[in-house]
């Protein structure tokens, strides 16, 4: 980290990401049902929560700096970036049944697409592709 990027990092206010109850004075949610989460600016997250239960803490110095979030009735799926200095990576997790699991990246997009599916036809927007 050069020291400009130090100097942003500690003036920011670090925070916890609680999934169940997102503070709009710390974040920007497009949507609980299929979009962006992202820090305001004046905060860092360096712990995720769904309630009681810590699906991240943050070490050496690792930040989230945002989120997608899909969701339908049964599941919801979360994709979380994180950076540290001008490194980056991402990681998934699942909730189905009350119970988060972490998935590989590797497989995060189709079950994104799937969550999205469930999603849609819980709503009527759409039929089942694979159905049609």
């Amino acid at each position: 980290m050069n020291e400009e990027e130090e100097h942003n990092h500690a003036q920011k206010i670090p925070v916890t990401m609680d999934v169940s109850n997102l503070n709009p004075d710390w974040f920007y949610v497009e949507s609980l049902e299929s979009g962006l989460i992202d820090v305001q600016n004046d905060y860092s997250v360096d712990e995720i929560v769904d309630g009681d239960n810590v699906l991240w803490e943050s070490e050496d110095d690792w930040r989230c700096t945002h989120a997608f979030i899909e969701s339908s009735s049964k599941r919801t799926f979360l994709v979380f970036g994180f950076e540290r200095g001008k490194g980056s990576h991402s990681r998934a997790f699942l909730k189905e049944n009350g119970d988060w699991n972490e998935i590989p990246m590797l497989f995060a997009g189709s079950v994104s697409l799937e969550v999205e599916n469930e999603r849609l036809q819980e709503q009527g927007i759409v039929q089942n592709i694979y159905n049609a």
